[in-house]
């Protein structure tokens, strides 16, 4: 249902219309596992990005064209892309899932794709996906943060140690979520930066 639901409503999207629309279309063909069409909609995400700074029009081209420039609302439809679409990450109220795509899934030659520093209780992680693979890392916690734990399928959850990277297999649904206890490692104050990074 989710696909012919894509499929129709592509068919009436508008061929010019806003950055953020092909983003989150890209999310969507992502999280189906269509990836002859997320890749399409995953570069039509950013072909706003405008020479020589790559600032965002909120059109690429055609009768409306540019539109407004410095056009934020697209360049974070770009980033969901990244962040939600090729980590398949989601927020629940008690827990993180992701099932990620592969780097090619987006169109990439990258031999991995890393979501680097984002939040979640007080705890900084790091997600890297590859061709099979997906890795958790915990990074660093405040000092109350409650202990986090990774639950691979239908595995025991396993506490997360800073520093340790987990694998986990990229096509099985895993989730991060609070686990009893609390860390009692004091380490550096968490960073409110995310970014994502490729490599061939």
């Amino acid at each position: 249902f989710r696909s012919a639901d894509l499929t129709y409503y592509a068919q009436r999207t508008d061929p010019h219309g806003p950055a953020m629309t092909w983003s989150l279309f890209a999310i969507a063909w992502l999280s189906v596992g269509d990836y002859s069409r997320s890749i399409s909609h995953f570069r039509r995400g950013y072909a706003n990005a405008q020479p020589p700074y790559n600032v965002w029009s909120e059109y690429p081209r055609g009768p409306n064209y540019p539109g407004c420039t410095n056009f934020i609302t697209g360049a974070g439809g770009f980033l969901q892309s990244l962040i939600f679409g090729i980590s398949g990450l989601r927020v629940r109220r008690d827990r993180l899932e992701f099932k990620a795509a592969p780097p090619a899934a987006i169109g990439s030659t990258a031999a991995h794709i890393s979501i680097h520093s984002f939040h979640y209780r007080s705890s900084r992680l790091r997600l890297e996906v590859t061709a099979q693979t997906a890795y958790v890392e915990l990074l660093a916690t405040l000092p109350d943060a409650p202990m986090l734990c990774l639950l691979k399928g239908d595995q025991s959850p396993i506490p997360l140690v800073i520093g340790k990277r987990y694998e986990c297999q990229r096509t099985v649904a895993s989730e991060i979520m609070v686990c009893h206890g609390k860390s009692t490692t004091v380490t550096a104050t968490a960073t409110s930066t995310t970014t994502a990074t490729a490599t061939a």
